[in-house]
């Protein structure tokens, strides 16, 4: 993969695929428009600073086109990200049914979810913070998905919530009165429905449970409304979950749709009306200097804390960052039983986090509070997907 160096590039491309293969980067004209419309204004060369533009806009402003242009322009900027969390995800799951561009599609529908989360007061860029999440969603979802795939439909109609069965009846385009009869079936049959011990494959219900669930159903029903049937109940309900599976655990090539509606040239077009602050109104180069400057000591002090672990701690923590090993993998890699792997992990961590507190109290005054510590726990994590990512070998 070719890496992108022009700063207008960066936040305008696209990754384009043919199966499982990169072929090129796309330019999407109106958003290479866009950003050398506001580059022009001020010229500044710096991913960083362009990365928090984008991020403020996204975050803080009230038009909602402005905050679909900036999703935009850091969904292309994040393409690299996604790439690497869905290309480790698919060596690491091997055995898996997802293609790499099944994960890679995965990961990039949500952009929102690592925009909301990340913060950049804490160090890390949001390359690296973005790569976490992904791999983060990609491994969550790959545990549902195959719990559900292991649920038959009566167990997943007795574990979702009704908020969840209300969102997956309006993404079935149900009408109100549908839906109306939709929830008082389910919430029927959950009430009847109680098995003795929990398991992942609840039986199908018998028939005798079936009519006793359609005869709570027609009892509840509103004067003049048409009773159902046990047959009808038990069809309902199977839709139901047809619907639920479909919502929760969407096709890959549903994913594959724009998060932007159909109006997104007349979105991007209207930049000039929409994005109207400068970068200097959001942006504080100080700060970012400062901040530089703070990352820069940072890494000084965590770099001269891992040249104090012994060779092999500082193997492990390769094999675990770099190489994305699970403990088990380090255990038959290093010859080192798995409890070992798991206390070496944990204590380097810990050598490294004391050190970074220790840093913080001297030379920026910080008493370390617990939420102080929680919050440089999570930096610490960052830190290190960040500095074994640098060093590792990408695949061509």
């Amino acid at each position: 993969m070719r890496h992108r160096q022009d700063i207008t590039e960066l936040f305008s491309t696209f990754l384009q695929f043919e199966t499982d293969i990169i072929t090129r980067w796309t330019t999407d004209a109106k958003l290479r428009r866009s950003f050398q419309g506001v580059f022009a204004q001020s010229p500044d060369p710096s991913e960083l600073v362009w990365t928090i533009y984008w991020h403020r806009i996204w975050d803080q402003t009230r038009s909602e086109s402005a905050h679909n242009l900036a999703s935009l322009h850091l969904s292309a900027y994040l393409q690299e990200s996604c790439y690497w969390a869905a290309y480790r995800t698919f060596n690491k799951f091997s055995g898996s049914q997802f293609t790499l561009l099944d994960y890679f599609q995965i990961a990039i529908a949500e952009v929102s979810t690592v925009l909301r989360g990340f913060r950049n007061d804490r160090g890390a860029s949001l390359r690296t913070y973005a790569e976490m999440v992904f791999q983060s969603i990609l491994r969550d979802g790959l545990r549902q998905r195959q719990a559900a795939d292991l649920c038959t439909d009566w167990t997943l109609l007795r574990k979702i919530s009704k908020k969840r069965l209300i969102e997956s009846l309006q993404h079935a385009g149900l009408s109100a009165m549908a839906m109306t009869q939709y929830k008082l079936a389910w919430t029927c049959f959950k009430t009847l429905y109680v098995p003795a011990s929990s398991t992942e494959r609840l039986p199908k219900p018998d028939l005798a449970l079936w009519q006793a669930v359609a005869r709570l159903y027609n009892e509840e029903l509103n004067p003049g409304s048409p009773p159902i049937t046990a047959r009808e109940l038990e069809q309902w309900l199977s839709r139901c979950a047809v619907w639920v599976r479909s919502y929760l655990y969407p096709s890959v090539a549903s994913l594959n749709v724009s998060s932007v509606d159909e109006n997104t040239s007349e979105i991007q077009d209207r930049v000039a009306a929409d994005i109207d602050t400068p970068l200097g109104a959001l942006i504080d180069r100080e700060e970012i200097m400062q901040r530089q400057s703070q990352y820069t000591r940072i890494t000084q002090v965590l770099e001269g804390a891992i040249a104090e672990l012994d060779a092999q701690t500082q193997m492990i923590l390769q094999l675990y960052y770099q190489k994305h090993y699970t403990q088990q993998q380090i255990m038959k890699q290093l010859a080192l039983g798995q409890a070992t792997v798991s206390r070496r992990l944990s204590k380097a961590r810990e050598f490294l986090l004391t050190a970074l507190v220790q840093w913080s109290q001297a030379e920026l005054n910080n008493l370390p509070t617990p939420t102080l510590i929680g919050s440089m726990s999570t930096g610490l994590e960052e830190w290190l997907c960040a500095r074994y990512s640098q060093t590792a070998v990408n695949p061509t």
